[in-house]
């Protein structure tokens, strides 16, 4: 009812022809009429349809477009390329569906302004299980491997389940039924279903037959000879791992069987002569029997004792071993009691008579007596001389050992007893070194020299060879702790030292997770791998401290690992000194040699280093801080600290020691703990100290 007729939307129902009445109280008059055309294009269809199906043989099939536009349309469907006459509506039915009618199915759809084509969707026929390959019957020794198989056709999946008359198979759901080692209750008849979700079918029945074999008799019987009244014992070995029992047993003598003989074992107590025969065992189960080869039995008359031959005298130096015996025969059982100048030797029952470390104590004469049941017999006498002896056996041996490790000097003496001993070291007793062997602990190069031992006894005394021990420096140790800070082994030293001072970068690692405030000065920036300065030495505990519990918490905490400052005389080894000499560093300062410094000094007595030997107050330091007092000539390139590894390390791999910046000793000055000890020089260091 406006001047103006909008139409929001426009649909291809809105076309056609518009016109408009306009009117007043004089009257009205219509406007020529306006043809509205609506431009569509080609129908639009849902990528995804129309979808994919598959059926069984003789079901339905349903294939379906939807369109997203309206207005009039022309449908038509497919197969395989070939148009379907009268079909088309939106929706595809193809009934009892056959295997011809597998294949892709597709629609096209027109409009006035074109067409399109749908998505190809296929149709799957499936086809239900066949057997081609039946399951064979099979015929098995029990523990063999036996396997049934089929072989089918049909759509996959397909299933597998395997029975027996009994019901389903449990781990039969395969086309091969395995028995790794086949039983004798495994036989019986067995079928295979097949399906898919088109059918099943099912085999016939395979008949799966399982033989037991025979014993197998792996040890049979062994011949026996005993005396009249005494027992035999018989007995036999199957083998079970590969056999299939229970086993039953029948013992034989002579071929006939044996009442009650149905063990594994055949004993017979009290024998007489008249058993005297062969002997076998039938074993037998359910597959047969095995026949072991006979084992006879000799039954003799019992024989009093009798010594053959008795024991020999001999001679023996006093340390060494005598050794009587004698041969004999005799009904068992047999006893033996030894003597010696007639005296009964207690626990001596054996047929050998060994005296170890024979002794002056044990010369004499020495006989045996033999006895059983049916009598005694005595053998003649043997002498024992026993001769004054002294002999070292085992001298000490020459060693290099580790420092710090433990070594052990042995030697053995045999002879007359007591025999003494006594270790000398360079010519010199060793006290309470009395024993055939010397321990010494924890080796120093003070513990290196040649080593011997005097032994002795009532008779002589005898000097050994001598054995030169040499204390040798263990292998170098390198090793990188969780900051990356470098530890090295220090000859003459238990510990190992860092490599460098401790940086800025490890010691800020401690002070951002502890808060700690110290070691950053105000005045000069550091950069990470500058050694870290103005700390005090609490400072230095606390960030060992931290160290040592931040390790301890790793999942391979260090081995025995502890951090801590170098003491005043660990400092001096491993800067280069010789090892000092006094109870603290107020005394070893005290007696240490005057003017021995590092570098020589000049013609005018001035402190003159090398080039690169390390970080000084120089002419750099000079150029940026005109107060400090500096090294004429000398010039090593840094005004403040420099990186802890910028000049050469020592003989020990050390860097900076002596230079770049002092160093705490975790000692005290003196005795009365007054002061702490600081080491080597700085970068504001101008003269010999």
């Amino acid at each position: 009812t406006q001047e103006v007729y909008r139409l929001g939307s426009v649909q291809a129902t809105n076309e056609g022809f518009y016109a408009v009445v306009v009117s007043s109280r004089w009257g009205t008059v219509t406007s020529h009429w306006a043809r509205l055309d609506v431009v569509v294009g080609p129908p639009e269809l849902d990528p995804d349809e129309p979808a994919d199906q598959e059926v069984n043989p003789g079901q339905d099939a349903q294939f379906q477009i939807r369109l997203r536009i309206s207005g009039p349309v022309g449908v038509q469907w497919h197969h395989e390329r070939q148009p379907l006459a009268g079909e088309t509506n939106t929706v595809l039915k193809v009934r009892a569906v056959a295997g011809p009618d597998a294949g892709g199915y597709w629609a096209v759809v027109t409009n006035r302004w074109g067409s399109s084509n749908s998505r190809t969707a296929q149709l799957r026929v499936r086809v239900p299980p066949a057997i081609v390959e039946q399951p064979q019957s099979q015929a098995a020794s029990a523990g063999s491997r036996v396997e049934l198989a089929v072989r089918a056709t049909g759509s996959e999946p397909l299933a597998y389940q395997w029975r027996s008359r009994s019901g389903s198979v449990t781990n039969g759901s395969s086309a091969r039924l395995t028995f790794p080692t086949v039983a004798p209750e495994q036989a019986g008849d067995y079928c295979v279903v097949v399906s898919n979700a088109a059918g099943s079918q099912t085999s016939q029945w395979a008949t799966l037959t399982v033989s037991i074999p025979p014993p197998r008799i792996t040890r049979p019987p062994e011949d026996q000879t005993v005396d009249e009244g005494g027992e035999a014992v018989f007995s036999v070995q199957v083998d079970e791992l590969n056999g299939w029992g229970p086993f039953n047993f029948q013992w034989f003598r002579a071929g006939q069987p044996i009442a009650g003989a149905t063990g594994r074992e055949l004993r017979l107590a009290g024998v007489k002569v008249a058993q005297s025969a062969e002997y076998a065992v039938r074993v037998s189960n359910a597959g047969g029997f095995a026949t072991s080869r006979p084992a006879y039995l000799t039954v003799r008359l019992p024989e009093p004792p009798k010594i053959l031959s008795p024991p020999r005298s001999q001679t023996v130096k006093a340390g060494r071993s005598a050794e009587l015996a004698v041969e004999v025969k005799g009904a068992p059982p047999l006893s033996y009691q030894w003597y010696q100048n007639g005296r009964l030797l207690p626990g001596r029952t054996n047929a050998t008579l060994t005296l170890t470390n024979a002794q002056l104590t044990n010369a004499g004469t020495y006989k045996v007596t033999l006895k059983n049941n049916l009598g005694t017999d005595s053998s003649a006498e043997a002498r024992l001389t026993v001769r004054p002896n002294l002999e070292l056996d085992v001298h000490p041996k020459s060693t290099n050992s580790p420092r710090r490790s433990t070594v052990v000097l042995e030697a053995r003496a045999v002879g007359t007893e007591p025999i003494g001993y006594q270790w000398y070291k360079n010519n010199t007793a060793l006290p309470k070194a009395t024993g055939p062997t010397l321990r010494l602990s924890a080796l120093t190069p003070s513990d290196a020299g040649a080593y011997y031992v005097v032994v002795s006894n009532s008779e002589q005394a005898l000097t050994s060879r001598h054995a030169q021990l040499t204390v040798v420096e263990p292998p170098p140790i390198r090793w990188t702790n969780s900051l990356g800070m470098v530890f090295v082994s220090v000859p003459k030293l238990d510990v190992l030292f860092c490599i460098w001072q401790t940086r800025v970068k490890d010691f800020d690692e401690f002070s951002k997770i502890t808060g700690h405030d110290g070691g950053r000065p105000e005045l000069i920036t550091l950069a990470p791998d500058h050694p870290v300065t103005r700390t005090s030495w609490l400072d230095a505990q606390d960030f060992y401290g931290w160290l040592n519990d931040k390790e301890r918490r790793l999942p391979k905490p260090v081995a025995g690992g502890l951090y801590r400052l170098p003491t005043d005389e660990e400092w001096s080894v491993a800067v280069g000194l010789a090892e000092p000499v006094g109870a603290t560093p107020e005394a070893r300062d005290r007696d240490k040699p005057m003017d021995v410094f590092p570098f020589p000094t000049d013609a005018e007595g001035e402190f003159r280093p090398p080039t690169g030997a390390g970080n000084y107050a120089d002419e750099t330091a000079k150029a940026s801080h005109p107060d400090w007092l500096f090294i004429k000539n000398y010039k090593d390139g840094f005004a403040e600290t420099a990186p802890v590894q910028s000049f050469s390390a020592n003989a020990h791999g050390l860097f900076g020691l002596g230079h770049n910046v002092r160093e705490w000793c975790d000692d005290w000055w003196n005795r009365a703990k007054s002061e702490r000890v600081i080491r080597g020089a700085s970068y504001r260091s101008y003269q010999q100290t």
